[in-house]
């Protein structure tokens, strides 16, 4: 046996190491891919291939450059330098910084819609510009809570910095409160129905409000506003903050056609700011009109574009089983359904699902807001016909989007009383245009409708939950009490010397009080009874109903913070005979007040 000189022969066999010593791995060659953006690549990090921003350049504060096609990296190319932030407080990067002074180039999906009939409002702020189109965080869409945790609004801070920063600097900033006062007060103050978990107004509005700067803006408006009612220093700033986020939008959309992927945030805005209207202080139904028109025309362009994409699918054949829409199979666990719903779908569907969600709250929540906007417009000539938004939209609403108790928790915001509105708005728009032929045969057909209209039923198995009962039923009684305010005001259509002494209004008048009695104070189901209570209002001829009735506006301007709600105890007072706390006048009295135009667009409801 060969040996080898000062080895013994188990040293050649055996080989022995320290036991401590770790074994070399050779790391596997990764295949980096050329999708990301540039600022990426040269850092060599996993870009999440998010357009037009990736969430790292974004969190950065850097300018997100991307290749064209797969072009390699440029030897020369240098990362941007991230920008300052505003706030001298603030010195840490955050998820929302927004580069100042970039050209936003958005890629534009045809048609593209224009808007630009936005109100003339003195501009007192200056006029922002656009920012960077922000992606949609998947996780946050799913929120099925009903109530956001604030936290979640406030950016978080690197745990060092925590060591050396003064107390002061760690409190939230007056945005960042006016947000979550937004999310958690304004926007849970807006929602009336007891509806699906995934279609309430937190979970729609909510994950919208970090797209951009613009729609943050929007909700901060919307948030001071709302906190103005408590605090009436904030007033001259809620209405600052409001006229700064009109201007951000109408800077955003007059330097860009609208493109698909806008639609749905800017849906959001107009109608956050329609409803934030409301509650700032000196604003009218003017303005409330100019967004529901803007809001309109987002519907028609995304209408129009999915009819001729239906159109498509029909020659080609769908690519997604039930177009997007998911089975309505019952289940008897709402929890286990929601989850079902959100398991197993990648990220397209999920989005698909929250377009979804949120197509539905928009359309019925602009829908509920020009129904009631209509009878006291300045501008009827050039406001939406009713006839012809409802021949667009009925469809939607009545497809239903998940399996619930009864198919109206599908409408977050007309719940039980969709086509009951609808009659509404009809009616509105007769009262409100010259009186023709046409009208008196629209308004008698409607008269027909309501006198026949079918209450909607609950289901008897449902009365063994009585909180579930209980909802669903101020639902039902809304649907009844509005369909026969609407009676009231066809017949004045028809006959326009009628008075609120006529029996058949006051039988109306007797089927719609007990119900108003039966509804809790504490329920956000009279949110969308103002417009009922004051046709109803006009109709009344004892004096301890009207005073129930006043103060049943006085209990929804106090929970939902509306101001405007003010112009309609005026106009009542008004028609009463008594004196205005702001100084209108007329002799207009009783259903006469649905003639006189001057006195109609006082109210802003």
């Amino acid at each position: 046996m060969t040996t080898i000189p000062g080895k013994l022969p188990f040293q050649m066999v055996i080989k022995f190491e320290n036991p401590r010593s770790k074994a070399k791995l050779t790391r596997a060659k990764v295949k980096r891919s050329r999708m990301g953006c540039l600022s990426c690549r040269k850092r060599k990090k996993k870009c999440d291939e998010c357009k037009p921003s990736c969430s790292s350049c974004l969190s950065r504060g850097v300018e997100c450059v991307w290749p064209e096609g797969k072009e390699r990296l440029p030897k020369a190319y240098q990362i941007p330098s991230p920008v300052t932030v505003l706030h001298k407080r603030k010195k840490i990067a955050t998820s929302n910084a927004d580069p100042v002074g970039k050209e936003v180039k958005l890629e534009l999906s045809p048609p593209c819609s224009n808007l630009s009939d936005f109100p003339h409002l003195s501009p007192a702020v200056e006029p922002l510009s656009p920012e960077e189109y922000e992606s949609l965080d998947n996780e946050t869409c799913m929120v099925v809570s009903t109530r956001t945790n604030s936290s979640n609004m406030i950016e978080p801070m690197d745990v060092d910095l925590l060591r050396i920063l003064p107390l002061q600097m760690l409190r939230p900033t007056e945005n960042q409160l006016f947000m979550d006062a937004c999310v958690n007060g304004f926007i849970t103050s807006v929602g009336p129905q007891y509806t699906h978990p995934l279609l309430t107004t937190n979970a729609t509005f909510t994950p919208l409000l970090r797209r951009n700067r613009v729609i943050e803006k929007v909700g901060e408006a919307c948030g001071c506003a709302f906190l103005s009612w408590s605090s009436p220093n904030l007033i001259d700033l809620s209405v600052k903050k409001y006229q700064a986020a009109i201007l951000g939008i109408m800077e955003y959309v007059d330097s860009r056609p609208i493109a698909e992927h806008d639609e749905i945030w800017l849906g959001a805005a107009f109608q956050l700011l329609c409803l934030g209207a409301k509650v700032t202080s000196h604003c009218d139904n003017k303005v409330g009109a100019t967004n529901l028109k803007n809001s309109y025309k987002l519907i028609k362009a995304k209408v129009s574009r999915r009819q001729k994409s239906l159109e498509v699918e029909r020659l080609e054949g769908p690519k997604l089983p039930n177009d997007g829409f998911f089975e309505d199979v019952s289940s008897n666990s709402l929890k286990l359904e929601i989850k079902n719903t959100l398991i197993g779908y990648e990220n397209s569907r999920r989005n698909a699902l929250f377009g979804k969600q949120f197509e539905r709250m928009f359309i019925e929540s602009f829908l509920y807001n020009y129904s009631v906007s209509i009878l006291t417009t300045h501008d009827i000539e050039n406001y939406p016909n009713p006839f012809e938004v409802f021949k667009i939209l009925k469809a939607y609403l009545k497809t239903p989007l998940f399996s619930c108790d009864v198919v109206w928790m599908n409408n977050p915001v007309l719940g039980a009383a969709s086509d009951a509105f609808e009659v509404a708005a009809k009616a509105s728009y007769l009262i409100r245009t010259a009186r023709s032929q046409w009208s008196m045969d629209c308004a008698k057909k409607l008269l027909d409708i309501a006198k026949f209209y079918p209450t909607p039923i609950i289901p008897p198995e449902i009365r063994v939950n009585e909180r579930k009962y209980a909802n669903l039923k101020e639902s039902v009684k809304v649907a009844e009490i509005v369909i026969r305010a609407s009676s009231i005001v066809l017949r004045k259509v028809v006959d326009p010397t009628l008075s609120e002494y006529d029996p058949d209004v006051q039988r109306d008048i007797d089927y719609i009080m007990p119900r108003l009695f039966q509804i809790p104070l504490s329920s956000r189901i009279s949110l969308i009874l103002t417009w009922s209570l004051f046709i109803v209002g006009l109709s009344l001829i004892n004096d301890n109903q009207r005073k129930f009735v006043v103060n049943m506006l006085l209990n929804v301007e106090e929970m939902s913070h509306a101001r405007a709600l003010d112009s309609v105890i005026d106009v009542l007072n008004v028609s009463w005979g008594l004196t205005s706390s702001h100084g209108l006048q007329s002799d207009t009295r009783g259903l006469d007040v649905l003639l006189d135009r001057s006195l109609l667009c006082a109210v802003f409801i």
